[in-house]
Order: C-alpha cells, then structure tokens, then sequence
C-alpha cells in the first residue's frame, strides 16, 4: 500500500484529536491554503489537517481538502492533486504520485522547543537513521508582514514538525529539551562556557553544530524561518561505462534528501534506484560510494556512511557522484591538430577533463598557453567535454580520439567518397577543411554498421595518389583536412592501418631440454602488424621477447606450407600480392640447415636433409626412424663420427655444423620397453596384422577386389593402401559408415598408426620410400575427406586438438605442402579461418507474383498459389540441405541414446508432421461450406506447383493433410469443388498411395532433377530395413563391409539431392507466415469437423 493510500486509511478520530490538541494552543498558529499552493506534497508540513480522497474514481487524481486554523477563516479550501507534480489550486489539472506524501524536515526553525511523544503514529520516511520516533515542535508568535504579506489580518505563520528520524537520536533530542529557552538563541548558549561543558561531548560537536544550523535566531528582525520540508537537491552521476545517456555521457538522477539523512541510508536508496531506472547490475553498484570535488582542494572528499548530509557543509542544491574506492586506469588518445602532434594520456575515475587538459598542455612540445582557451574535442559525439567533469562522466572507447583544440570557426567544405572494402560499399560525407581526420573518421563510423566492432578497432583512411607512378599515402588523424588538399575527385579508402597476426614460436631456447621448465617449443603471440612493417623488424621482436641467445639472422617466418617470407619485404605487401586472403598464423623458426644422414647399418642410405638445428636432436631422431621405417623410436639413437649424441640437446649445442653426416643406429645395450610412437587401443596394432588372409579380410567372389568383409586394421589398410586396390568410392563408404563399428577416437588413433610405415623385412630402401611417401600422404588425404565429410569434428574440441597437434609435431615435418589444406579444414572449423565462399553465377530469380486484390489485413492465400509454394520450398529446402550423412545411421531419429545425432532430420520431420495439421486446421476454420471449398482448391493448387518443383516433401504433407480423417467425411465441402480440381487431387492422391512400395513415387524421385527435396520418409524406411535385415558383423567377427555399401549408396542418393538449391526470391511477410503457423491437434480437429458438418 503506497503512503498516500495509508494516509486515506488512517483513523478519522485520531487524526481530528491531533488536530484539535494543535489548535487548543496560543502559540500555535497553522498557515492558509495559500501556503502550500505550488508545493508539493512531499513538503506539506504536518499540522496541516488534510483529508484525502479519489476524484471520480480515478487513483491517480485525488483531492485535498485543507481546514483553515484562523478563527476569522472558517471555510475550507479544496485543492487538486494530481500524481507526480505540485499542488495546485482547483482549475490545474496536475498529477501527483500517491508515493510522495513523506513528510520532510524543515530549516531555519525559530528557537522554542519542547519536546514530547509522538501525538500518532507516524510514517517513516524512505531514508531513515535508527532512533525512537520523538517529535521537536517549534512554535512562534505571529510576525508582521512587510509588503506583500498575505492573509486576512495580514499575520501569516510557521509551524512544522522535525522527527528524529532526519538524522537526530533520542540522546541529542534530549539535551536539546534541557538546554532550550525562551529568550536565546542556541548561539548564546554555545558561547556560554558553563553550557559548553555541561553538555556531553558527542553533543558539543557533531550534533550542537546540527541544531545549531537548523535553529535560527528567536528575535522577530533576526529570523529567517524556513520549512524543514524544503529539501536539499541532489544530483548523483554515475560513470559512462556502467549507463550510457545522451551524446555518451553517464546517468544521473536528482534526488529531494532532507540535510539529516544519515550517508549509509541515502547511498542505498540512490544505488537502488539506479539499479531500478538503469538496469544495472547489482554486482557492479555494490563497489561504489559517495563522493564530492573539492574545487578549492582540487580533490575529491568520500562521504563517510555514519555521517549526516549537513556535517559536509554542502549547498542546498549539490552534486555528488558515485566511484569505486580502487583506481582504474585507462588510456586515452589525445591529439593536437595545431601541433599536428598526438599523445597518450593516462587517467583514472577521479581524474577530471581539467586534470587531462592540463596535462596536454604541459606535456605537449611546445607547450601550450592555457590562457588561450584551450577545450577536450569528444570526435565520435562531437562534444566539448566540460571540464568541471569526470573524465569517466563520458563514454570514451579505446578506439577514441580527443582533440585538443580552440573553438574554431567552419570554413570550406569538400564532399568526398569513401571507398570501404570491409562491407563492400562507400559513403559520401561533406568534411569542412579545418577539420582534422579524426573528426572525418568519426564521422564515417556513425554511418558503418555495428560502429563498435572489432573489425574497426584498426582502420585509417588511406589516400591513393592520383599519378599512379606515386605511392599513396595514410592520413594521420591529427592533421587537419587542408593540409592533404583534398579534390572531390580524390580516392580515399577507409581500410586496415594494423592487423592483429598471430605468429607461432617453434622456438628452442640455448638451453632447452626435454624435462626442462623453459619455454615451450610449440608457443603463440599476438602482435599488431602496421602496413609497413618489415619481415625481419618482426623476426627481432619475436626473438627478443623469446630470450633467444642465437642471433635473429639464423631465424626465418614461414607459412604452413614452409614457405620462407623475404626479410626485406614489407609482411602485408608480401601477403596480399602472394598468398592473398591468408588467414593462418605465421610460423617462426630457425632456417633449415643441409645435413647428410643415413642408416649405420645400411650403405645405400644416404641422403641430404635441412633441419633446425637448434631443435633436440630427439625431433631428429624421429623424423629419421619414419624415414627409414623404424617402429621402436626409443631403441635408436644418433650418431656423429663415432660420437653417440645426446637426444635432449641440440645439434648446435653439441657442435655440428653444416653438410656433415649424421648417422641413426641401433641402441643394443639399451634393454628398456620400447616405446610406440603413439598410444594403441585395444586390439593389434595395425603393422602387427599380417597379410590379407581368411581370418582378416572376404572378397567377393562375383566382384573382383570388392570387399563384402573385413577387420578393422584391414578396413583402414584398404582406405590407405599403397596399390591399385586403393578406391576413392570405398574410402568414402567407410567414413560414411564407420560409426556403427567403431569410435572416431579410435579412428583417429588407426590412422596415426597407419601414418609411422614400418619397412617390411627384405623389401629396397628405395622401394620402401615409395611405400611410405604414398601411405602417409593417403592417411592425410583420409583425414581432409573425413573432416570434409562428417560432422564428428564440429562438436568434438577433443579431436580438433589431437588432429592439429598430429598435423603440427609430425606430419608438416614431413609433407608440410600437403597439410595445408587439412589444417585449414580444421582451422575452418574452429572458427580461426573463415571458409571462402565461391561466387555461383545462376539466372536471375522469376519475378515475385504480389496479391492483385489483397484483403484489408493480408492473408497467406492473398497469393498467387505459386508464389505459396515457391516460400515453402524455400524454407523446406533450407532444413533438408542441413541434414548430415552420418544422422542416416543406425536408425538415430528413432533410437533416444542416437537422437541428439539427427537433430536435422527431426526438425523437418517435424515440421512436416506440423504442415499437415496446419493444413486441416486452415480449411476447418472457414465456417461457410463454400470457403472451406475454396481453401481445398487452394491447396490442390499449391500441391500441384509443388509437384512441379520436384517438392516432394512438402507435397506429401499437404495431400496428408487434404487425406486428414477430419478432411475426408467433409462430403458437402468436396461436393462444392470443380470437376477439374477433384480431378487433379484424385492424381496426386494417386502418387502419393503408399501401394507397391510407393512405386509411382519411387519413380518420380528417381527421374526428378536438381533442385529438389525428396520425400525423406522413403529413406528413411529403407535405411530401416537394410539396418535391421543385415547384421553389422559376420559371424567369425568380420565387419559386414556389403551393409556399409548397400547404406552408403542410399544415403549418396540423398545426400546428392543437396547440390543444388532453389532460385527463387523470399518474399518477408509470406515467409515468416509459412514459418510460424497455429494449428489444432488430430481430436480437436475431429471435433471441429463434425460441428462444420454433423452426422446424417
């Protein structure tokens, strides 16, 4: 219940008994109606008797009637409130809020003062300190009135009560009884020292102080009497970064508090309205406090909470602002276009825009004269920020600029055209000479789309020259415009100043070694790469902030590809003109060195290689044994003319120079468990599977080399082999199906085992390179047509990891130009590397066929039939082409532990089941015969073009619907048809009947050209049968290789239908219909039905 509402409720006896003890004094004296009009409410003192009451049964209008206390003024007065405003006389028509009848403190009381219980009950005010409610009334004679005076014996008087609830405890209102009088004033009694030091010490201070500044003077020509309802006017701002209002400036509320609230109460009403008006959150507002700027101190002063408002000495209207305690510190970009100069300034939230525009001055070379009027430019709100304000009273983003500048006068303009590669489009702006580029840049960010996007964080206008044998040049953003003497003929694109590259350290500390705490070799950084930037200007920062003790020249930036980038280029010309579009990071590492190595137990090994040679010689020693197809990495080691090298240290350390001979051999003496370069799953290891055999692998006896059986090594084999038996259509039979045998982890692990060749016993080392090279670039093939093909990759971090960390530690060691395209396709993925998107270039869509006679409000069957069914394709096709290989297998829209794998499929299984009701419901909702008639010609017209788009999906669910029980026993509506439209329905209804195994259909989808959907219900039905008529093992084990075929060709037929989208126009208002539909469930419809027609 609001106070207004309390107040109307509060008994009638008590409050005319209260009124009646006020008026039974001599000295007591209430003043007229005239005194409060155009107050409000809030400020009406108490001992005015007031009778509330609602005005024609509106809440928010209520009437005042106020009894005059002069006994020659009997008559009342009857004044209009309104909610919200000021109290008026009886022709306003104001509002006024029922939440603002608080009654408030007054100042300037005049000196007697007795003290005694509350008469009644009274409310508390919003804010209050924790006291016993005791009231000081202050009563005085009536005064004369000098000119101007009103009232009818021209006397007019003050009475008003202060509660302790202002900010006084029980304690300070009884000494005040003790020490008050008659005939002086709380001056006198405070000079008095007898006085002084009879009175208790937290009186003596603090609150003598309070009464002191409360109670005026007695004598009638000293006094200033003054409502303790007037109140003290508060502004409290808040940072731009927690509210952003006006030209980015932070919020503020005023608040009415009476000079004895108590800091504690007040800051939690303030923080509870700004949490209430702004929305913030709570988090946020907890940390901040109260404060005021000293201006004489130039500081600020934090509002202590167990004090009162008036121990501050502040005006009656203030301003304070709300801070954290903590300092934040920022950066800002302040630039001097006089100068043609700019600096960075630092500030925090106690800084004000005076302390930052003194700093520039001072610092600025040379410095500049404060007298001459110099102000802080906002460029992106185009604002000459105040300089008695906050720095963080505005919203200043790291991408600002702030302009140091006079106030000048605009002289010549010149329109430009603003080329923006980043969205493709320009912009025309009319720029003023004198303005500076950063203010033309501002200017242009108001007019790109989502302003405050990273994608803009670095951009700068670039100016071309208009003699093309010239370089163009940047347009700094202090400069003024004039000085680039700009022609409306000039062409300026707003494009990337810096990029922010991401560059990867493969890096070896002098000291590096395997169980070492030093720097990682495989590390990232992020820098900020300027247009001009040279190649080896990067490759000195990247390696100072390494600690490298090599020297930067032996060190190179390299493409994934291992392609080496000139030092003497600039990086981003270097980029565009050659590897335009690149989007990967940036490998650092030392330039490969010649080396001779080979096999100490075979002559004819030898052979050159380029290393890094500040990498352990472990690295080495790997890349070695898959060379020479070795299995047991660890039972090897190398060899430096007959010196055994320490794998944990570098070539370099160790002494090796260029072109001499490294040999790798075996470690006899070494009796330790070999350990395999990766970490097998259950089962052999692939190279432990022998040759194809009975037991391993079942050929078709009818089909040469087709495989109707095999393990699971054997299967892997087949997908990477080396020979003629290796099929690309088998390779993708078994990533498609490969789910309904084993996991993708293990996969993963098969295939890294497959990539480390082992050389068979007897075979040529030149034939065994061959072998390898051949297998290691098929398993890497496999891998870029699995993450191509399959979804297994999107959601699983997991194997994203494990698959770029096998691209990065041993694959690009070998064939670094081949993983380039695997690499991205995982990079792709992640989000890292954006896909490019190949232009198609097709005919331009058919025109839009718009309602000719459209209804009052605009119907889906306003349209053109065609039109209907051209926005159903599109929005069907668009769920179909999400539909993945892999949510075909096992049955998954069917089976609850697999249904989170055909997320797809139940979508638009859905969405068809929905269409159909859709459908039944439309036509059942036209009451009259004859419109239900027209909406079933309208839908058989709808399936008929569908038909003709190869829509076969949506034209399923629409004949379903028209095939709907509650449809069919319709025999007066069907009798109200034409000849002709029965005579189409009775065909399609042909095609869609289920005899024969939907033969007609069958036969439809199969002679249906591209774009089409076929009717998923089909697939998936006979997905059902091969799943549960073949088993997925032959008995001995094997994987029944022929169901994966018979599965794979199936969904290829589907899959295929997917190539190829529709070509036609979306038209908004008709799609969104078609998206969102209402409809009514089988039993309701039935029941509508038989209201439309009722049983014979």
């Amino acid at each position: 219940m609001s106070q207004v509402e309390s107040l109307c409720t509060m008994d009638r006896r008590a409050l005319r008994a209260a009124r009646q003890q006020r008026l039974s004094s001599s000295l007591t004296r209430t003043g007229s109606s005239d005194d409060i009009v155009g107050r409000r409410v809030s400020e009406i003192p108490s001992e005015f008797p007031v009778h509330l009451m609602n005005v024609d049964n509106n809440p928010s209008l209520v009437e005042l009637n106020l009894e005059s206390a002069r006994a020659s003024d009997s008559t009342s007065t009857q004044l209009r409130l309104e909610a919200g405003k000021e109290v008026v006389s009886e022709g306003a028509r104001r509002r006024l809020s029922k939440k603002k009848r608080g009654i408030s403190p007054q100042r300037g009381i005049s000196p007697q003062i007795v003290t005694h219980q509350a008469d009644c009950e009274v409310e508390p005010t919003p804010i209050m300190a924790s006291s016993v409610p005791v009231t000081l009334t202050t009563t005085f004679e009536p005064t004369s009135l000098g000119e101007g005076g009103e009232g009818v014996d021209g006397h007019r008087g003050r009475i008003s009560t202060l509660s302790t609830d202002s900010g006084l405890g029980e304690d300070h209102a009884s000494h005040m009884e003790r020490y008050s009088t008659t005939s002086a004033s709380l001056n006198d009694i405070r000079s008095h020292p007898l006085a002084i030091h009879s009175m208790p010490r937290h009186i003596t201070s603090d609150a003598l102080s309070l009464m002191n500044s409360s109670v005026a003077h007695r004598h009638v020509q000293d006094r200033h009497s003054m409502l303790l309802s007037d109140l003290c006017v508060v502004t409290i701002s808040i940072a731009a970064d927690l509210y952003q209002g006006q030209k980015g400036q932070g919020g503020a509320l005023k608040f009415r508090f009476s000079p004895y609230t108590q800091i504690e109460y007040l800051r939690v009403a303030i923080l509870k309205q700004f949490h209430e008006r702004y929305s913030l959150p709570v988090q946020q507002l907890s940390i901040l406090h109260l404060c005021h700027y000293l201006e004489n101190e130039e500081g600020w002063e934090w509002l202590e909470e167990d004090q009162v408002l008036d121990n501050y000495q502040l005006p009656n209207e203030c301003k304070l602002e709300l801070k954290a305690l903590e300092p934040v510190y920022r950066d800002v970009r302040v630039i001097i276009p006089q100068l043609e100069s700019s600096m960075s300034v630092e500030y925090d939230q106690f800084s004000t825009v005076n302390d930052v525009l003194r700093q520039v001055l001072n610092l600025s070379e040379p410095p500049l004269d404060p007298s001459l009027g110099y102000s802080l430019y906002h460029v992106r709100h185009r604002l000459f920020l105040d300089q008695a304000e906050s720095m963080v009273h505005y919203h200043i983003l790291p991408t600002d600029i702030l302009e140091c500048k006079l106030s000048i006068k605009k002289s010549q303009s010149v329109i430009l055209i603003i080329k923006i590669p980043a969205i493709q489009s320009s912009r025309k702006v009319k720029a003023a000479l004198d303005e500076t580029v950063g203010e033309l840049m501002s200017t242009l960010m108001r007019r790109v789309p989502d302003a405050e996007s990273k994608q803009w964080t670095h951009m700068a206008l670039y100016l071309h020259p208009r003699d093309p044998s010239h370089s163009g040049v940047w347009m700094e953003d202090y400069k003024f415009l004039a000085a680039y003497k700009l022609k409306s003929t000039d062409v300026i694109e707003f494009r990337s100043k810096y990029r922010v590259m991401v560059f990867e350290l493969r890096v070896f500390p002098h000291d590096y070694h395997q169980s070492g705490d030093n720097m990682a070799p495989y590390a990232s950084s992020e820098l900020l790469i300027a247009h001009d930037t040279l190649v080896s200007e990067i490759i000195d920062l990247l390696c100072s902030s390494c600690a490298l003790e090599y020297d930067p020249r032996y060190y190179g930036l390299f493409l994934h590809d291992d392609t080496m980038m000139p030092n003497d280029t600039s990086m981003w010309e270097h980029l565009d003109e050659h590897h335009h579009g690149y989007q990967d990071s940036i490998v650092l590492h030392m330039i490969h060195k010649p080396i001779r190595v080979s096999l100490k137990s075979e002559e004819e090994s030898h052979a050159a290689l380029s290393v890094d040679f500040s990498q352990p010689c472990r690295i080495l020693r790997d890349l070695l044994c898959r060379r020479y197809g070795v299995r047991n990495h660890d039972e090897y080691g190398l060899e430096y003319e007959g010196i055994a090298l320490n794998n944990s240290a570098s070539l370099h350390n160790q002494g090796l120079l260029e072109e001499e001979e490294v040999k790798l051999l075996k470690l006899a003496h070494l009796q330790t468990t070999p350990t395999k370069p990766l970490v097998e799953k259950e089962g052999c290891n692939i190279w432990d599977e022998g040759p194809d055999t009975e037991q391993n692998i079942r050929l078709s006896t009818e089909k040469h080399g087709v495989v109707i059986g095999a393990s699971f090594n054997k299967l892997v084999e087949r997908i990477t082999a080396s020979g003629e038996e290796h099929n690309m259509e088998f390779v993708k039979t078994f990533l498609l199906t490969y789910q309904s045998f084993v996991t993708p982890d293990d996969l993963l692990s098969k295939l890294i085992e497959r990539y480390h060749v082992v050389r068979p016993e007897g075979m040529l080392l030149k034939e065994f390179v061959i072998m390898r090279q051949t297998i290691q670039l098929r398993v890497i093939n496999a891998l870029k047509l699995w993450v191509e093909l399959s979804v297994d990759f999107i959601d699983n971090k997991d194997l994203q990891t494990r698959v770029l960390m096998f691209v990065k530690t041993i694959a690009s060691l070998d064939h670094s130009r081949q993983c380039k395209a695997l690499r991205n396709n995982i990079l792709t993925i992640k989000g890292v590397v954006q896909k490019k998107h190949l232009k198609t270039f097709r005919d331009p869509p058919p025109p839009i066929k718009y309602p000719t006679n459209p209804s009052p409000v605009l119907s889906v069957f306003d349209f053109d039939p065609e039109e209907i069914a051209r926005q159903l394709s599109i929005i069907d096709f668009s769920l179909f082409a999400k539909i993945k290989p892999c949510e075909l297998l096992d049955q998954a829209w069917q089976k609850e532990k697999y249904k989170h794998r055909a997320a797809n499929i139940l979508r638009l299984v859905g969405r068809m089941n929905n269409l159909t009701l859709w459908v039944a419901t439309t036509i059942l909702s036209q009451r009259d015969v004859r419109e239900r008639a027209k909406r079933i010609t309208d839908f058989v017209q709808i399936s008929d073009h569908l038909h003709q788009m190869n829509n076969f999906s949506t034209l399923m669910s629409l004949l379903n619907g028209l095939a709907h029980p509650a449809i069919l026993r319709l025999k007066k509506t069907f009798g109200k048809l034409d000849k002709a439209v029965l005579k189409k329905l009775e065909d399609l209804q042909l095609l869609a009947r289920p005899g024969d195994n939907f033969k007609l259909l069958r036969t439809e989808h199969n002679s249906a050209s591209n774009p089409c959907i076929p009717y998923l219900g089909l697939y998936m039905s006979d997905l059902t049968f091969m799943d549960n008529g073949n088993p997925t093992y032959h008995p001995d084990g094997l994987v029944n290789f022929s169901k994966c075929t018979l599965i794979y060709q199936h969904i290829r037929h589907l899959i295929m239908k997917q190539d190829k989208s529709y070509n036609f126009e979306e038209v908004p208002s008709l799609h969104e219909s078609l998206l969102k539909f209402h409809f009514l469930d089988t039993d309701t419809l039935y029941d509508v039905s038989l209201q439309r027609e009722p049983r014979d």
